[in-house]
């Protein structure tokens, strides 16, 4: 007796998106697109700080709230970086230490949005404590903050939703985005890794047989972190079997830290690297 064939399960459906029917906030000049609950309030101004303008918004559970940095659950911070500074160097340049907090050694490394971000937990943002994402993004510095949840009304759950929906639309890229230069030293705070770069130019010239030069007039060297989804691209690490260089190799950042600590040669060879906001996210040989 032929056994009835059993009917084929429909595939389950994703589950919705809850975030779906909320209020979409948008602006180009902020460069940042994000939704937030429908009983929330959005309200953005311009500020300055250490003599240095910013842009913020602010999310309300309670729009009638006059305070709107304590009486918000979210305050989000936009600085202008046309010159791709390091979060050193802008805190450094701006700051007179009156300015953005936005360097921190002791900062957590995470991903946000695609984008490598710096976390601080338990910060001062008077009267009430928060935890600070820096998200450094193509020209600007994002500074947001999550202010304490036993001093405001909305529950971390939503707060991760609205998280979840952060876009960053100002990822324009310049010449300063990619940079040219040799690694003088690799160090780390036990959180992240920090390059120690002496910045060079590569330069056309056709007089030279190989049709360019390196000037590096200037041997004052600039710090940059790695992205925690660095990627290395070597041309002299590996070997065929017939002792030519393997390039365009793919090397793991382990072995390339152990190979550079062991190799002294290393400090003379050139590299690029593809910057995002001031982060190292590519080194190539």
């Amino acid at each position: 007796m032929a056994r009835a064939t059993p009917p084929t399960p429909y595939p389950e459906s994703p589950p919705a998106d809850p975030t779906s029917n909320w209020k979409t906030y948008i602006n180009s000049d902020f460069g940042l697109t994000l939704r937030y609950p429908n009983n929330w309030t959005a309200k953005e101004n311009w500020g300055t700080s250490g003599l240095k303008e910013f842009h913020y918004l602010v999310l309300l559970t309670d729009p009638s709230n006059v305070d709107e940095v304590v009486g918000g659950n979210i305050g989000i911070m936009a600085w202008d970086n046309p010159s791709s500074l390091t979060l050193k160097e802008f805190r450094d340049a701006y700051s007179s230490g009156a300015g953005p907090g936005i360097y921190n050694d002791s900062a957590q490394q995470i991903i946000v949005a695609g984008h490598t971000a710096y976390l601080s937990h338990n910060q001062n943002c008077e009267p009430v404590k928060c935890s600070i994402y820096t998200i450094p993004v193509g020209t600007k510095i994002y500074e947001v903050y999550i202010f304490s949840p036993d001093k405001i009304k909305a529950d971390r759950p939503t707060i991760d939703q609205i998280f979840s929906t952060f876009k960053f639309l100002d990822t324009t890229t310049d010449k300063s985005a990619k940079k040219f230069g040799y690694i003088r030293a690799i160090t780390s705070n036990g959180t992240f890794y920090t390059l120690s770069i002496d910045l060079a130019h590569y330069i056309s010239d056709n007089t030279r047989p190989s049709g360019y030069r390196i000037d590096n007039p200037d041997t004052k060297l600039t710090s940059y972190p790695l992205a925690q989804n660095l990627s290395i691209i070597t041309q002299t690490f590996r070997h065929t079997t017939d002792g030519n260089f393997q390039f365009n190799q793919s090397v793991p950042f382990n072995e390339f830290l152990s190979r550079y600590q062991s190799d002294s040669s290393l400090k003379n060879i050139p590299y690029w690297f593809d910057m995002d906001g001031g982060t190292i996210t590519k080194i190539t040989e």
